[in-house]
């Protein structure tokens, strides 16, 4: 029999038996296996898996999770195992993840877990530890995880050909050109939007054989086919210059380009892409530059002129025959001795050359033909012509252009010397002619004088015996004598207008106007006239020849006014353009006899007479006086009238001369 002693050893010995099974047994269970004990988690048991997942290098038993395992801090574990402890509910977690540092480097570790806190209790209720269990799933997450990444790469690689697909055909209906693909058979799977508005015709999938045939110019297919057809043989790019059709018709020059379209793996060609480019302006403007340089150089070797491709250095680099014969060289001679055209300069001549160059740099343009001389090889002179510009895109080279003058310049020198032998004869004649002019004046003024005289003598002597008719023949004479003398005044006046030059001054036309009204004022009163006058301006002119033009305008318009209505006069003024100088218009108007305007040019003619000498005196001199003075000053004249009504003369004069003299 046993007695309670035994019973109590023996019930002790169980006790420690089974739990030497529970922990031999825990030990060996498959996955994740620790005891904790007590509110502060420490560690009676963790097994092999366990220690395998936190390292098995650490001292773990007997140590709380927070002493043992520190890096777990903040990832949530200790406040779920507190929580647990606290409450007696067990807590499950799946695919949770767990930072360690496993391995000797001390470096931080992922892993993924499944696990369970389980709470232990007493036979009151109360919680006594926790029993972890759990699996190491971290392979099984990283095999999900690279399952949903493909499938998340396969799902973006989608989308981003779908994106790629259109960012092309966007981009390739953007583009002003044509832009085709074909798969590796010739079978046209892309036309982009340029393409089909430029043919008409839409696209649809067909072979490249049938759009050639329905586009490209019927001369071109052939070659076109060839081309792509050896590319495809070789699968090597290829480009042509071919003629497409418009949908208005019309065939243009394109340059269509193709290149192969090969798989990254396989390396097999998949797709052809093509794109053609209109060219035809292009090709037409390099046909025009190509027959220009045809045209020039039948110019440049014809040697009609002299031409001469140089540097701003002045080397000529290419030349003519013509040029080279001109200087007395071979082309190859000017070519190999780097001949100068600015070192063949005589030094007097050359800043004509740097200010040539400069400009035709500056203005890109080509420079006006100037005169220079040259030195020839043998050290003659001759006399040149020359101009140039510049070569389009270039600042450094460019090309001239010569013409020999020395001929035209020996005749120049003679015409000059000739005109200079004429000149001083027509000025010693001129001489002469003032002194005749002179001496005649004298001569017949004092046989007319005499006559007057006379005649006024008798006049006055036998007045009262004679008759009506007598009186009449001899007023005749003293008129004729009277008209004889303003005949032989006039003629020396108009002979000697240009025979000496007048000094230019500044003229205010308001004080010529004036001065010449007092001179005629007699004239004024008996005529009982009225001149009206606006404001006139200042100008530059001969003072004495501007008051013979005004005097004579208004004393014309007195002489010829209708005697059944009082003279009126007006003088205005306005802006004109001489020979694109500024200018001024002077308008003398009346209210005259007028005349027929077929006579409007024939007036300024020399002893031009539309009225009887028994109705109007004068010499038929004053108007082309006025036209003389109008045009020395640079100016003209112009007359407007209507017969009966009245008449206009406008003078046009610059405001300024150009010379201190006229």
């Amino acid at each position: 029999m046993l007695t309670n002693g035994s019973r109590s050893i023996l019930c002790e010995q169980s006790v420690i038996a089974n739990e030497h099974h529970l922990h031999d047994f825990l030990m060996q269970v498959a996955g994740i296996v620790a005891v904790l004990r007590g509110p502060l988690h420490v560690f009676e048991l963790a097994n092999h898996e366990y220690m395998k997942l936190v390292g098995p290098e650490r001292m773990i038993i007997g140590k709380s999770v927070r002493e043992a395992l520190p890096e777990v801090a903040g990832q949530g574990f200790f406040e779920l195992l507190d929580e647990v402890y606290r409450t007696g509910k067990p807590y499950v977690g799946n695919h949770v993840p767990l930072k360690l540092k496993a391995n000797k480097d001390g470096c931080l570790t992922e892993s993924y877990v499944n696990f369970v806190y389980q709470p232990a209790l007493d036979a009151n209720g109360d919680v006594l530890g926790i029993l972890v269990h759990g699996v190491d799933v971290t392979e099984e997450v990283k095999v999900r995880k690279t399952i949903l990444e493909s499938d998340v790469t396969l799902r973006q690689s989608q989308a981003e050909l779908q994106r790629s697909e259109q960012r092309f055909r966007l981009l390739a209906d953007s583009v002003p050109v044509a832009v085709w693909v074909t798969d590796n058979q010739g079978n046209a799977e892309f036309l982009n939007k340029h393409w089909c508005d430029y043919s008409g015709v839409a696209f649809k999938p067909t072979m490249a054989s049938k759009v050639a045939a329905e586009s490209v110019h019927p001369e071109d297919i052939p070659k076109v086919m060839a081309a792509f057809a050896e590319a495809m043989k070789t699968g090597s790019p290829w480009e042509i210059e071919q003629r497409n059709r418009s949908a208005s018709g019309e065939y243009r020059w394109f340059l269509n380009r193709c290149s192969p379209y090969r798989d990254p793996e396989s390396g097999e060609i998949t797709h052809w892409f093509g794109v053609g480019i209109d060219i035809h302006d292009k090709r037409q403007t390099e046909d025009a530059i190509r027959a220009s340089e045809v045209k020039f150089r039948t110019f440049f070797e014809s040697n009609m002129l002299p031409i001469a491709f140089w540097n701003t250095n002045g080397h000529v680099y290419e030349s003519n025959d013509a040029f080279a014969q001109l200087m007395g060289y071979t082309k190859e001679q000017i070519a190999d001795e780097r001949f100068s055209w600015l070192d063949s300069t005589p030094v007097q001549y050359r800043h004509l050359h740097e200010e040539g160059v400069r400009a035709a740099i500056e203005r890109k343009t080509f420079i006006d033909p100037y005169e220079v001389e040259l030195i020839r090889k043998n050290g003659d002179r001759i006399a040149v012509l020359v101009g140039y510009t510049m070569l389009e895109g270039s600042s450094e080279k460019g090309v001239a252009f010569f013409l020999n003058v020395s001929e035209q310049r020996s005749l120049m020198n003679e015409l000059e010397r000739r005109v200079d032998e004429r000149t001083n004869e027509l000025q010693r004649s001129n001489h002469d002619l003032q002194q005749f002019a002179h001496v005649a004046s004298h001569d017949l003024k004092e046989p007319v004088r005499k006559m007057t005289f006379y005649a006024n003598r008798l006049m006055d002597e036998i007045t009262e015996m004679l008759n009506q008719k007598q009186a009449t023949y001899l007023n005749k004479i003293m008129a004729a004598a009277g008209r004889m003398r303003s005949m032989i005044d006039g003629v020396l006046t108009y002979s000697t207008m240009n025979a000496s030059e007048q000094k230019v001054d500044e003229i205010d036309l308001n004080e010529i106007v004036s001065d010449v009204q007092s001179d005629l004022e007699l004239l004024i009163a008996e005529k009982n006239a009225v001149i009206h006058s606006s404001e006139l301006p200042k100008i530059e002119g001969a003072h004495i020849l501007i008051h013979q033009l005004f005097y004579n305008l208004l004393s014309n318009a007195l002489k010829f006014s209708d005697a059944n209505r009082p003279p009126v006069l007006s003088i205005t003024s306005g802006p004109a353009s001489i020979d694109s100088r500024p200018g001024v218009a002077i308008k003398f108007t009346d209210n005259g006899i007028g005349f027929e305007s077929d006579y409007a040019e024939a007036i300024f003619e020399s002893f031009t007479r539309l009225n009887p000498r028994d109705k109007f005196d004068g010499t038929g001199l004053g108007l082309a006086l006025c036209k003389r003075i109008a045009e020395r000053h640079g100016g003209r004249i112009e007359a407007k009238s209507i017969k009966d009504v009245g008449s206009a003369f406008i003078v046009q004069l610059p405001r300024t001369q150009k010379v201190p003299c006229i």
